[in-house]
């Protein structure tokens, strides 16, 4: 696309295989693939194990070493199913132990639940499960994928029984169908959860899903062949209020939900759609003083949160951090609001009496302000990264040519391009990367005296390139697809911002 040489050779670091190859990820933490797998199969045999120990504590079964062999393998093989699927799909989910910990710990406690809520000596309805709320948890907290590995996972272990007495089964059938097609539902409902209200909608759908499994199962478990369509007595087996208790637990999931859900993010340092949709409130005090204080500023951050959210749409990043990073990225300047071009009074720039160094240096504050502006306000972390990453180590060119001229004119010490670069770091993710680039079209598109579709072209495509060349995208994970693709959505977003209109004409004078 961009074309030449020297731009091939300044992208070959931004594929995004090569940041996890390494000893270090973008986030600077390392990325070692043999200990995850250790941990899966550390948790699949401490999940045997538990159960055996269990079922000889309440239940009064005896160890079965053969039995206990199988159930180990059994579980090994899927937890190295598990670790092969994760590092094929989910490789980032891997950087961060934190992560995989929190999720082992949420799946090993609904498999507690699960299990515990069987046993006979606390009477609980048979089709009551807990596996709704982990559905729905694991797709709000996580994603679809990890979300369908852990369900899939734990319904399966809590429909397995390693000591059954009398004439239990040793696999219930028809426990894990049902499990399994709500939290399935839930799963694939639960994408971009962004309100409250919607917790309740797909809290309701994954009880249907529930019932649909255990109504399907039931027929499949339980009709006679000779019987035929006679089967079908919904008084059989008391089958309507085992369906109630389904659609209960799907509901219930989302009720709960809606009111833990700000818990379970402070507990596991997580955010989700739902806090990023309330942090995208306008109205919300801090910005309105960004409005009332720098305007131009507030105003600036409007449109890069309209181009960035456009383009993360396009490359299937998280629109909304995008659109919630980009409305806080510039925050610090509240502190200098007529220190900055977008704010500047008309009797004229403070930067006028200033050398460039020092110009430089209120510039590159309003990063730091903008973090600590942020971490003030407990905005989630991953807007703080975007606020301090929306530079990256760009270079501030006006003041750094003013600095050459200088030392034209008075023949002065060499001048440094570090002194005049923004500290960093580079952009980590593709969100924080979208926001970047955003940030500085917009800035360049204001400077567009007659904004013909083509001048905006050509513009967006220059600032992206240098972008590009600069090594300002090295670590963003960003391909050359995604590239193009977010520069067209600039372009188009643009054409759209700076569209002709036809001139009022005045009104004619009065005779």
């Amino acid at each position: 696309m961009f074309g030449g040489k020297k731009k091939k050779k300044a992208f070959k670091r931004v594929k995004p295989e090569k940041i996890s190859e390494g000893n270090l990820t973008a986030d600077g933490e390392r990325d070692d693939l043999a200990w995850p797998a250790l941990l899966l199969f550390m948790f699949a045999m401490l999940v045997v194990l538990m159960e055996q120990v269990l079922a000889v504590l309440w239940l009064g079964g005896a160890l079965a070493p053969a039995r206990l062999v199988g159930f180990l393998f059994l579980a090994c093989l899927g937890g190295f199913i598990t670790v092969s699927y994760l590092f094929s799909f989910e490789r980032e989910f891997f950087k961060k132990r934190i992560r995989v910990f929190n999720f082992g710990l949420l799946c090993l406690s609904f498999l507690v639940i699960g299990r515990v809520l069987l046993l006979p000596q606390v009477r609980a309805p048979a089709f009551l499960t807990a596996i709704s709320v982990l559905a729905i948890l694991l797709v709000v907290l996580y994603s679809q994928r990890l979300a369908l590995v852990g369900v899939l996972g734990v319904a399966f272990l809590i429909s397995t029984n390693p000591q059954p007495t009398g004439s239990a089964p040793v696999f219930d059938f028809q426990l894990f169908i049902m499990n399994a097609a709500g939290a399935m539902v839930g799963v694939f409902a639960a994408h971009r959860m962004d309100t409250r209200t919607r917790l309740i909608k797909v809290g309701l759908f994954v009880g249907l899903g529930h019932g649909v499994g255990l109504l399907s199962s039931y027929l499949v478990c339980s009709a006679p062949v000779s019987a035929g369509w006679r089967f079908l007595n919904w008084g059989v087996d008391g089958i309507m209020t085992d369906l109630g208790w389904c659609l209960a637990s799907g509901v219930g999931a989302g009720f709960i939900l809606s009111g833990a859900l700000p818990f379970v993010e402070r507990i596991f340092r997580l955010t989700t759609d739902i806090r990023l949709k309330e942090l995208s409130d306008l109205n919300q005090p801090i910005l309105r003083r960004f409005l009332l204080e720098a305007p131009g500023s507030y105003h600036h951050s409007l449109v890069v949160g309209t181009l960035a959210e456009a383009a993360a749409q396009r490359v299937g990043a998280n629109p909304i951090l995008v659109r919630v990073g980009a409305y806080f990225h510039d925050i610090g300047k509240l502190n200098k609001p007529d220190y900055f071009t977008e704010n500047e009074a008309i009797k004229g720039s403070k930067h006028a009496a200033l050398s460039p160094t020092m110009s430089t240096l209120i510039i590159i504050a309003h990063v730091k302000d903008g973090v600590e502006i942020a971490e003030d306000l407990n905005l989630p972390k991953e807007v703080v990264s975007i606020i301090r990453q929306h530079h990256g180590t760009s270079l501030i060119e006006y003041f750094y040519r003013e600095a050459l001229e200088e030392k034209r004119q008075n023949d002065s010490e060499e001048v440094k391009d570090q002194l005049f670069r923004y500290p960093g770091p580079k952009p980590s993710s593709r969100e924080a990367a979208i926001v970047h680039l955003a940030d500085a079209v917009e800035a360049a598109s204001r400077t567009l005296v007659e904004p013909s579709p083509s001048r905006i072209e050509e513009v967006v495509s220059e600032i992206v390139r240098r972008r590009l060349n600069d090594g300002q995208l090295d670590e963003s994970g960003l391909t050359l697809t995604d590239i193009s693709r977010i520069e067209g959505t600039f372009t188009r977003v643009l054409m759209g911002i700076f569209h002709t209109r036809i001139k009022y004409q005045k009104e004619p004078a009065q005779k």
